[in-house]
């Protein structure tokens, strides 16, 4: 590209060739991303200083990272709040650090990427460098899964090992701090916390690999901790005693069983794994990931949380073709041209609702409109729509139907595909992500919800799922106003609650353990999904994530460009408060009037 080309050439007249990580092939890497995603979210392309600047804002929010891990919505909603107060640090070599009286490390910036208020990004060199007022390093390995150049800055590692204050802790106010987020990605912890503060977790059986961490085990908890020493030292028949009598408690609650693994550098579904109530399959997978496991990680063997029913997203135009495909699932259909609609199958909902041990929810058609209709008192045929051609597809629908009932699915699904060249549906399942972030009193505030919809027969991630709005998705699942209106409150008050439970236990840890004096977690994303317990419809959180848990509020925002911003406006506001009350320290304020 032309315009990339002419950037390259302004980048290295002021960026001088210096070791890794920034050498001019890594610099020409990260400013392509960075145009191309100005470029994906309408806004105007980077504009490059020629001469160093002066910048007025004293706050200085530094976020160590790769655009493609923070998305430009981070440096927008900051310049909207305060124009170029949120910076975009491609390098730690834009970074030094200076020691101070107390033995820790202030920060300063000598270039950056920042925006003014009306999203123009500019890279500018500092005639005077910029001290950093918060500080968030996402240049790490549990970050990118490849680069760990964050960490070797602030530790004194890699090509940072000759730095004297290597490993002295930060001054000034942070997130996102290794200790942090270690405990933030310790999903045995934050499961244990969430089970003490009475938020619903699946029922755990955990093994712990060489942990120094203390686990807070509530009496009654629903997670069981074991602990091994060594890989070498495990003892698996006693690891099949104890799976046998997790899954004998399990009978008569699910059919299924979730492996995986737990760990900071554990994230986007790596290693999880579906089970039947068989022991030799649980324990062959727990076997397999303890081979990969780090000193402080876990394998949690845990209850599968089946979502509510799932459901058969199908097209209107193809109702009458999936009957042929499957006619034992259709229970009722209803014309709804040019819409989509979603039709509860009765087959999939009876074998859900057993496995769930409670009843099956009523078949429902519900439009993208938002029109529900019951299936009480429904038409019991199928009403076929009079499309062109239908006469030719009744017939050849009728000599599918009159096959065997024993040929499988698979092959009615390759008849049908090749009869009618239609996609075929699949079963559908959906995540809700509730982001809490700590507002700038310093309270908890859900700043989103948003719905991943994806196959309900893989576990859900950012990979295999569309975002949707929460008032949508459960529109969808068949549920009125005033019961959305109940589950939003239910999801408010979890994310709420386990928010408060993570903070209290970060307050009770010495500043070296929460890797600085003022460092704190100050945004989490909930992993949560919607099941029956007792026959209530509860929510029971997953995980928890820290610095990736905006990525679909993010890219619903694209969609719905009136809500851009929203997903990091509070967060920002806190950032930006911190770091006034940083600069204020020492100083006297004098109010007058």
């Amino acid at each position: 590209k032309a315009t990339v080309s002419v950037l390259y050439c302004s980048i290295n007249t002021y960026i001088p060739i210096l070791t890794m990580p920034t050498t001019p092939e890594f610099l020409e890497k990260e400013m392509e991303a960075v145009n191309e995603a100005l470029d994906a979210q309408l806004l105007p392309p980077l504009i490059v200083e020629k001469e160093p600047v002066s910048v007025q804002c004293r706050v200085c929010v530094c976020m160590l990272a790769r655009m493609s891990d923070i998305y430009p919505v981070r440096l927008e909603e900051g310049g909207r709040q305060m124009p170029h107060s949120v910076v975009l640090v491609l390098t730690p070599n834009w970074l030094r650090k200076e020691e101070t009286d107390t033995g820790e490390v202030e920060l300063y910036l000598s270039r950056g990427i920042s925006m003014d208020a009306h999203g123009q990004a500019r890279l500018m060199t500092y005639k005077e460098p910029r001290r950093v007022t918060y500080f968030l390093n996402l240049l790490t390995k549990a970050v990118t899964e490849e680069v760990d150049y964050g960490y070797d800055f602030e530790l004194g590692r890699g090509k940072y090992e000759s730095d004297p204050l290597g490993g002295r802790l930060l001054a000034c106010p942070r997130s996102s701090s290794m200790k942090l987020e270690k405990l933030i990605g310790d999903k045995l912890l934050t499961r244990l916390l969430m089970d003490y503060a009475r938020v619903a977790v699946p029922d755990t059986l955990a093994y712990v690999l060489k942990s120094e961490r203390e686990y807070p085990v509530a009496a009654g908890a629903h997670v069981n901790i074991k602990h091994w020493e060594s890989v070498a030292a495990i003892d698996w028949d006693s690891v099949r005693e104890d799976v046998q009598r997790f899954v004998d408690g399990l009978k008569g609650k699910t059919t299924r069983v979730v492996v995986k693994p737990s760990g900071h550098l554990w994230m986007r579904c790596k290693g999880v794994t579906y089970h039947g109530l068989d022991v030799d399959s649980i324990v062959g997978a727990a076997t397999e990931l303890a081979t990969g496991l780090h000193d402080g990680d876990s394998v949690l063997i845990e209850e599968y949380c089946g979502t509510l029913p799932s459901q058969d997203v199908v097209r209107a135009k193809d109702l009458p073709l999936r009957a042929v495909l499957d006619p034992a699932t259709i229970t009722e259909t209803r014309r709804m041209a040019g819409s989509v609609g979603i039709i509860k199958a009765e087959q999939a909902m009876e074998q859900i609702a057993k496995n769930l041990a409670s009843p099956a929810m009523p078949p429902c058609v519900v439009s993208f409109g938002g029109e529900i209709q019951d299936g009480e008192g429904a038409a019991d045929e199928l009403q076929l729509p009079a499309t062109e051609g239908a006469g030719a597809e009744a017939e050849g629908a009728g000599e599918v139907m009159q096959r065997s009932v024993s040929e499988t699915r698979a092959e009615r699904r390759d008849t049908l595909a090749s009869l009618a060249r239609i996609s075929v549906s699949v079963l559908m399942a959906f995540r809700i992500r509730v982001v809490v972030q700590r507002n700038e009193e310093g309270q908890p505030t859900v700043s989103k919800m948003v719905c991943a919809v994806g196959p309900s027969d893989e576990p859900l991630h950012g990979g295999n799922t569309v975002p949707q709005t929460l008032a949508i998705t459960l529109q969808q699942w068949g549920f009125s106003p005033g019961q959305a209106k109940e589950v939003r409150e239910l999801l408010t008050q979890d994310a709420v609650a386990t928010f408060k439970a993570i903070t209290t236990y970060e307050i009770g840890l010495s500043a070296e353990d929460r890797g600085g004096r003022l460092a704190a977690t100050d945004c989490i994303g909930l992993d949560m999904f919607l099941t029956y317990r007792e026959g209530v419809v509860t929510p029971v959180v997953i995980e928890i994530n820290d610095h990736d848990c905006m990525r679909h509020a993010s890219l619903l925002e694209d969609v719905h460009r009136e809500d851009r911003g929203e997903c990091m406006r509070a967060v920002t506001r806190n950032m930006l408060h911190k770091s006034q009350r940083y600069l204020q320290k020492g100083e006297v304020v004098v109010v007058v009037g």
